[in-house]
């Protein structure tokens, strides 16, 4: 199966650029004056969302599909139910 590290780490990179682009459009010149207008808003804000999305993605706080659950090595614990090894005598 395929890690959704990769994924999450490319979903926050491009929700950065994004946000950070959209922030800064009249200084790179793209911009539609010196006022920030809705579309700058709505790239701001969709840009954050991406990024919070890949981070919530890369960290495994959401699942996604295909992923099977708890095969971490958090996860991974070992049982003994019965020991042939005796207790110390006092």
């Amino acid at each position: 199966m395929m890690d959704s590290r990769p994924l999450g780490v490319v979903l926050l990179v491009g929700g950065a650029v994004g946000t950070a682009v959209s922030a800064l459009a009249d200084p790179l010149g793209i911009g539609e004056g010196n006022v920030f207008g809705w579309l700058q808003i709505t790239g701001v804000v969709v840009g954050a969302v991406i990024a919070l999305l890949g981070v919530a993605v890369a960290t495994e706080w959401v699942p996604v599909p295909g992923r099977a659950r708890g095969t971490g090595a958090a996860n991974q614990t070992n049982i003994v139910s019965d020991s042939t090894r005796q207790p110390p005598t006092p």
